[in-house]
C-alpha cells in the first residue's frame, strides 16, 4: 500500500510435511500417505535423494526422535 515491493520468506521446518508447524506423528501420517496416493512433493525428500520413499520416512522418525 505504501508503493514499496516487498516480500515473504517463510522457512518451512524440516519434516513439517503438513506444514503445521510442528513436526510429530501427523507429519508421519501425510507423508505416508503421499507415498501410497503417488502424491509426492519435493518437501517429502527429506533425505535429499531424489526420491520420496520408505527412506523418507526412515529420516523423518529420525528427525521426531532427535
Amino acid at each position: 500500500t505504501d508503493g514499496k515491493a516487498g516480500f515473504w520468506y517463510m522457512r518451512r521446518l524440516l519434516g513439517d510435511i503438513n506444514d503445521d508447524g510442528e513436526v510429530n506423528v501427523a507429519d508421519v501420517n501425510a507423508l505416508i500417505d503421499g507415498i501410497l496416493s503417488n502424491n509426492k512433493t519435493d518437501v517429502m525428500d527429506l533425505n535429499s535423494d531424489g526420491e520420496v520413499n520408505v527412506a523418507d520416512v526412515n529420516a523423518l522418525i529420525d528427525i521426531i526422535l532427535r
